[in-house]
């Protein structure tokens, strides 16, 4: 089973694409059954949002999305820079966007509201432009940052999102069960090694990236 799927609908003109992700019917039955002793409705709900986490866990550790991300940064970085420029250039006064070719010549406004007017636009230039270099800054320093996590730090950042949702929907998670029976495989320990195995991540013992997550709540 292919567990992305692509679906578009078109409105006013303009197609839109969704991408989901979804359990295979076994995956989905073994978390079911780890939920058994939960109400059915919320059981429903809890599998639908975890699909909603896998697609966006499964998209970062992805590489193609990783590389398509930094193209994106580095596109918005050059038209960022670009913008930046051509706003100083109008407040040098480097280009003329007003009567007699300069925005900030107050003896071509008649009266102390376009004065006033002027002073504004200026300080909205100004503030603009400084804006922009902290977006940049702020996209720059994105863009330093390796892309792709390792996968022990995806799967403790994961771990720690199901720790949160199971906690929402349900109960205070454990990692393990009373039973002496059964040591270490209570519900959520369970739905923790369900959901890695559907990823392709790391998943016979989950134990310390469940202590690291409860520890977080």
């Amino acid at each position: 089973m292919e567990k992305f799927k692509a679906s578009e609908f078109e409105g006013k003109g303009v197609k839109y694409t969704f991408t989901s992700w979804r359990f295979t019917q076994g995956e989905k039955s073994d978390l079911e059954q780890s939920l058994a002793k939960f109400p059915p409705d919320k059981v429903a709900q809890f599998i639908d949002d975890l699909e909603m986490i896998c697609l966006h866990a499964k998209s970062y550790l992805l590489e193609r999305d990783v590389t398509f991300q930094r193209a994106e940064r580095k596109r918005m970085l050059n038209r960022l820079k670009k913008a930046t420029e051509e706003l100083e250039m109008v407040l040098d006064k480097k280009i003329p966007i007003a009567p007699k070719n300069n925005i900030f010549d107050e003896s071509i406004y008649s009266d102390s509201t376009e004065v006033l007017e002027k002073e504004s636009l200026r300080w909205m230039m100004i503030s603009a432009s400084q804006q922009m270099k902290r977006i940049s800054e702020i996209i720059q320093d994105t863009h330093n940052t390796p892309g792709r996590p390792s996968t022990n730090t995806a799967t403790g950042d994961l771990v720690k999102v199901l720790a949160v949702g199971f906690k929402n929907y349900f109960e205070t998670p454990t990692g393990y069960q009373t039973s002496p029976q059964n040591p270490g495989s209570g519900p959520f320990f369970s739905i923790v090694q369900i959901v890695l195995a559907a990823l392709d991540l790391p998943c016979h013992d989950p134990s310390r990236h469940i202590r690291a997550a409860l520890e977080a709540l």
